[in-house]
């Protein structure tokens, strides 16, 4: 479990045919709702670009399908699956709340946003050439450095 999450997530019980669907959603709700405060009061009001809130979101998805394997095969994230769900719905809700502030292109205008993922994308890939000639180079000399085989 992570340091300082929330203590008041429910733990995992099966499903009660005997309550309605209402008290289950209610639970769920206010299960994602305490997260949602919870890091709200560490992070506060977020704003995030849509690839990084992508990201944030797919980060979220991995605990929880490592909690899961870790359920089904052992491991120690096993007890972590109500959690990781509910880490996952509460990003989602915090992709929506920004959505509603109206900064969905990422506070600024469309092609603003264009030009700014034109740029990190020719960043990407000037750094992408770099770290490939350096691979070539130390290969180069490993292999002037290596006896001679023959």
């Amino acid at each position: 479990m992570k340091p300082g999450l929330a203590s008041d997530v429910p733990a995992r019980t099966p499903f009660d045919s005997s309550a309605g669907l209402g008290v289950q959603v209610a639970g769920a709700v206010e299960a994602v709702s305490a997260e949602r405060r919870r890091q709200h009061e560490k992070w506060g009001e977020q704003n995030h670009d849509m690839m990084t809130w992508l990201a944030i979101l797919h980060e979220e998805t991995g605990e929880l399908a490592e909690a899961c394997l870790h359920e089904k095969f052992g491991g120690p994230a096993a007890e972590n699956v109500m959690l990781e769900a509910v880490q996952v719905a509460a990003v989602a809700l915090q992709i929506v709340e920004f959505l509603q502030r109206g900064m969905g292109a990422g506070g600024c205008t469309p092609n603003e946003n264009k030009m700014s993922y034109r740029r990190s994308a020719a960043h990407r890939l000037r750094a992408k050439a770099v770290r490939a000639r350096r691979r070539s180079s130390r290969c180069d000399a490993r292999s002037r450095l290596a006896p001679s085989q023959g």
